[in-house]
């Protein structure tokens, strides 16, 4: 996965991370970053590794991602 930021992180970092799912539903993990670009305009963007605290908080993201998937394909 990529994310976009102003900060150059340490690509030797774990970040803990909360995914929003919505209002009610939040998943935590910890971000490894695997590659860094500078963009043009001074952000950066981030590959990286997600690793799950639990394998119910995997689950339910992949389950999350399958629903919104079938709800973009819908449109």
């Amino acid at each position: 996965m990529k994310l976009k930021t102003k900060d150059n992180i340490n690509i030797e970092g774990k970040y803990s991370i909360i995914l929003p799912l919505s209002e009610e539903q939040n998943i935590n993990c910890e971000f490894s970053p695997i590659r860094i670009e500078k963009n043009s305009d001074g952000g950066y963007t981030v590959s990286g590794q997600f690793v799950y605290n639990s394998s119910h908080d995997k689950m339910t993201l992949i389950q999350y991602c399958a629903k919104r998937n079938i709800e973009i394909k819908n449109k």
